[in-house]
């Protein structure tokens, strides 16, 4: 694992070409900032990758360890961001809540020590590649931590320096804490519209206590609802799951669920059910 770390850290290198990195530093207030003698690099991916650092620098829970962050269920723990924080971000930044166009996200996640502090806080796109992405490299680096081939540290500032340079080294074949599978054949609904059917064109598993999320497909303006099913068999009651909480999908014909993995999940194979207005489709999801 260590000689994987290794590998990984060179390819991030060759990545940025000759450009150096700069590096953060943690302040005593638990954010972090540049080092004043650092020259800013350029990043490996577009500007809409990566949050504004005026406004988002990243900031930590003060004392956060590996010893912590590696115990199943400790970011749903610690995950505490009010209605009223949502709202302050989407003002900073000058942007509206749309419903499945983004998400508050934490910079530095909570897998790897980041707060629910206002500085580590902003509205991630759902654009390929965007918030799933990122959400592959939490992944892989929280499993590099926890299986002690990368330091707590050098994992919050490989997101910060440049979490897509990671992504772009990360194997094509996903991973077991991330899994995606092929959409599902969609079965159209005879009382709905006609029209593109029902498919999933994202399927990320996690780890109990980790995040989940799906992505729907199918015609613009549908609305639909998920259900996740454990690999025990029973229907989660997570945010946003079951019949009564419906999406109207955005004009590209996508909308995005997110949910809490409970932390005493049986590891398997669970199901993931989308109902929308035009048909039906269920996809395997796997939680290791």
């Amino acid at each position: 694992m260590i000689a994987r770390c290794r590998v990984l850290l060179l390819s991030i290198g060759l990545l940025l070409g000759a450009v150096t990195i700069a590096w953060a530093q943690e302040s005593p207030d638990g954010q972090l900032s540049d080092s004043p003698t650092a020259v800013v690099s350029t990043h490996a991916g577009a500007d809409t990758l990566y949050p504004n650092p005026a406004l988002t620098p990243g900031a930590i829970f003060d004392g956060a360890s590996s010893d912590q962050i590696c115990v199943p269920g400790y970011a749903t723990s610690v995950r505490g961001v009010t209605s009223a924080e949502r709202a302050q971000v989407y003002a900073e930044y000058g942007i509206s809540d749309v419903r499945g166009a983004d998400e508050v996200d934490h910079f530095i996640p909570l897998e790897l020590g980041g707060s629910n502090d206002i500085a580590n806080l902003w509205p991630e796109p759902y654009t390929v590649p965007g918030a799933h992405e990122k959400d592959r490299v939490e992944n892989f680096l929280h499993d590099q931590v926890c299986s002690s081939a990368l330091a707590l540290a050098d994992a919050q500032q490989m997101i910060v320096s440049d979490w897509y340079a990671v992504y772009l080294t990360l194997p094509i074949a996903a991973t077991p804490t991330d899994t995606i599978t092929p959409a599902p054949t969609a079965t159209p609904n005879a009382n709905g519209p006609t029209g593109q059917a029902v498919a999933f064109s994202s399927v990320v598993g996690g780890s109990p206590g980790g995040r989940a999320s799906v992505v729907v497909q199918a015609d613009p303006g549908a609305t639909c609802s998920v259900q996740y099913v454990t690999p025990a068999g029973s229907k989660s009651t997570a945010q946003g799951q079951g019949a009564d909480i419906t999406k109207a999908l955005a004009q590209d014909g996508t909308a995005t669920w997110n949910w809490d993995i409970g932390p005493s999940t049986k590891p398997g194979v669970g199901t993931v059910t989308a109902t929308c207005t035009t048909g039906t489709a269920t996809t395997p999801i796997t939680i290791a």
